[in-house]
Protein backbone atom coordinates (compact mmCIF):
# COMPACT_ATOMS: atom_id res chain seq x y z
CA UNK A 1 0.00 0.00 0.00
CA UNK A 2 1.10 3.76 -0.63
CA UNK A 3 0.04 6.66 -0.59
CA UNK A 4 0.06 9.47 -3.19
CA UNK A 5 -0.86 13.32 -3.40
CA UNK A 6 -0.37 16.45 -5.26
CA UNK A 7 0.59 20.00 -3.16
CA UNK A 8 -0.96 22.89 -4.23
CA UNK A 9 0.45 23.97 -7.67
CA UNK A 10 2.94 21.15 -7.90
CA UNK A 11 2.87 19.76 -11.03
CA UNK A 12 4.68 16.29 -9.82
CA UNK A 13 2.75 14.10 -7.54
CA UNK A 14 4.61 13.25 -3.70
CA UNK A 15 4.81 9.33 -2.97
CA UNK A 16 5.49 7.51 0.32
CA UNK A 17 7.09 4.39 0.63
CA UNK A 18 5.46 1.55 -0.47
CA UNK A 19 4.24 -0.37 3.39
CA UNK A 20 4.27 -4.15 2.90
CA UNK A 21 1.97 -6.78 4.81
CA UNK A 22 -1.70 -6.67 5.63
CA UNK A 23 -2.14 -4.08 8.41
CA UNK A 24 -5.84 -1.70 9.18
CA UNK A 25 -3.10 0.55 10.58
CA UNK A 26 -0.03 0.97 8.44
CA UNK A 27 2.22 3.43 9.35
CA UNK A 28 4.34 5.10 6.48
CA UNK A 29 6.91 6.70 8.94
CA UNK A 30 6.63 9.39 5.99
CA UNK A 31 7.63 12.99 5.98
CA UNK A 32 8.03 15.74 3.63
CA UNK A 33 8.99 19.19 3.72
CA UNK A 34 6.52 21.71 1.43
CA UNK A 35 8.25 25.62 0.70
CA UNK A 36 6.03 28.18 -0.45
CA UNK A 37 8.17 31.16 -1.61
CA UNK A 38 6.33 33.77 -1.29
CA UNK A 39 2.49 33.45 0.75
CA UNK A 40 0.20 34.73 -1.49
CA UNK A 41 -3.90 35.74 -1.14
CA UNK A 42 -4.02 32.71 -3.46
CA UNK A 43 -2.11 30.22 -1.20
CA UNK A 44 -3.95 31.74 1.94
CA UNK A 45 -7.75 30.48 -0.03
CA UNK A 46 -5.87 27.21 -0.31
CA UNK A 47 -4.51 26.68 3.13
CA UNK A 48 -8.05 27.97 4.11
CA UNK A 49 -10.76 26.79 2.18
CA UNK A 50 -9.53 23.86 -0.27
CA UNK A 51 -8.96 20.26 0.18
CA UNK A 52 -5.90 18.29 0.06
CA UNK A 53 -6.91 14.82 -1.78
CA UNK A 54 -4.63 11.99 -0.61
CA UNK A 55 -5.07 9.38 -3.06
CA UNK A 56 -4.72 5.47 -1.10
CA UNK A 57 -3.21 2.61 -2.81
CA UNK A 58 -3.38 -1.25 -2.17
CA UNK A 59 -3.15 -4.43 -3.65
CA UNK A 60 -5.78 -6.49 -3.10
CA UNK A 61 -5.79 -10.57 -2.27
CA UNK A 62 -6.12 -12.33 -5.14
CA UNK A 63 -6.83 -15.83 -5.54
CA UNK A 64 -6.51 -18.22 -8.45
CA UNK A 65 -9.50 -19.50 -10.13
CA UNK A 66 -9.61 -22.78 -12.12
CA UNK A 67 -7.83 -22.45 -15.36
CA UNK A 68 -5.22 -19.91 -14.14
CA UNK A 69 -7.43 -16.57 -14.08
CA UNK A 70 -7.17 -14.28 -11.06
CA UNK A 71 -10.20 -12.66 -8.92
CA UNK A 72 -10.98 -10.95 -5.95
CA UNK A 73 -10.65 -13.31 -2.88
CA UNK A 74 -14.22 -13.92 -1.65
CA UNK A 75 -13.60 -11.42 1.69
CA UNK A 76 -12.90 -8.41 -0.43
CA UNK A 77 -15.18 -5.90 0.95
CA UNK A 78 -17.24 -3.93 -1.99
CA UNK A 79 -19.36 -1.85 0.01
CA UNK A 80 -16.45 1.04 -0.31
CA UNK A 81 -18.22 2.89 -2.96
CA UNK A 82 -15.09 5.13 -3.18
CA UNK A 83 -12.88 2.24 -4.38
CA UNK A 84 -12.06 1.38 -7.70
CA UNK A 85 -9.41 -1.24 -9.21
CA UNK A 86 -7.60 0.35 -12.14
CA UNK A 87 -5.95 -1.43 -14.83
CA UNK A 88 -2.52 -2.64 -13.08
CA UNK A 89 -4.40 -4.04 -10.64
CA UNK A 90 -4.19 -1.16 -7.82
CA UNK A 91 -7.21 -0.48 -5.63
CA UNK A 92 -7.43 3.65 -5.57
CA UNK A 93 -8.66 4.60 -2.38
CA UNK A 94 -9.63 8.48 -2.49
CA UNK A 95 -10.05 10.35 0.77
CA UNK A 96 -10.50 14.22 0.87
CA UNK A 97 -9.37 16.12 4.22
CA UNK A 98 -9.76 19.36 4.96
CA UNK A 99 -7.07 21.66 6.41
CA UNK A 100 -7.95 23.86 9.18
Amino acid sequence: MFCKYTFYLDHKPVTTPVVHGKNVNPEFNFKHHHTVECVTTNILKYFKGDCLKVQVYGYPDLEQKKGGEMQAASKTNKNKSMNSTNSSGLKDESTELTMD
